[in-house]
């Protein structure tokens, strides 16, 4: 089982939740919505990879919770290419991609990370020293849409 008491614990949760309300601005914008017809997906994509994360926090086995993880890494990727086309139409402003760009990148290193210690730890929980390091290499992004 997990060491892990909430999923707010979690630093790729909270990566991805971040990345989540960021995209959520653009897709609140009617134009937006109106001009980008994979809206949806995107939607879909984006809010997935929270709720995946948080999926893998209630599964009592590490290797499950990874797999879990990996989805919702592959979401975050999905989002990277719907960032990449909408950037291309003119939807959002170079700064608004390059925000959220990178945005995903830490989301998907965050993701990456927490398969690599459920993986380390086959079976154990996730030692406290670990979690220690990941939150120091991650910080928050403001999500303003300044």
């Amino acid at each position: 089982m997990t060491g892990f008491q909430d999923v707010r614990e979690i630093v790729a949760w909270r990566l991805a939740q971040q990345l989540n309300l960021r995209v959520e601005l653009f897709l609140l914008s009617p134009d937006f919505r109106c001009h980008y017809k994979p809206s949806n997906q995107l939607r879909a994509a984006v809010s997935s990879g929270p709720r995946f994360i948080a999926e893998g926090c209630e599964r009592l086995r590490e290797k499950d919770f990874a797999q879990c993880v990996r989805a919702a890494k592959q979401s975050e990727a999905t989002v990277l290419n719907h960032l990449i086309d909408a950037r291309r139409q003119l939807l959002i402003t170079d700064d608004e991609f390059l925000l959220t760009k990178q945005l995903t990148k830490r989301a998907m290193r965050a993701a990456d990370r927490l398969i690599r210690d459920l993986e380390a730890t086959s079976g154990l929980s996730v030692a406290p020293t670990s979690m220690r390091r990941i939150q120091r290499r991650t910080r928050s992004i403001p999500i303003s849409s300044d």
